[in-house]
């Protein structure tokens, strides 16, 4: 919800609001990896495969992202939140608990 907000009501232009939204996600994972962390539940090798895979899509996507225009950044977001939203209502109105 940070990118929609930030890009309508602030007027922050898409790719702007994107990376931020990334930046304020990986402090989040950070601070919630520490308390798996402390309590034993992380496997070293397991997430340096995952932050090497991060780095790597991180280094492709600031190369391809340079030539994407906004407006497609917005539309294949846009495309991403509506799949999102279609499975949500779809397991809410399946849910057997």
């Amino acid at each position: 919800m940070l990118v929609p907000s930030m890009n309508v009501v602030s007027s922050v232009p898409i790719k702007a609001a994107t990376a931020t939204s990334s930046f304020i996600m990986g402090f989040t994972a950070v601070a919630g990896g520490i308390i798996y962390m402390k309590a034993g539940y992380l496997q070293p090798r397991l997430t340096a495969s995952i932050i090497l895979g991060i780095v790597a899509g991180t280094m492709i996507a600031v190369k391809f992202f340079s030539k994407v225009t906004d407006k497609k950044v917005a539309y294949v977001f846009s495309a991403i939140l509506i799949i999102v939203g279609i499975q949500m209502i779809f397991r809410g109105v399946t849910f057997n608990g």
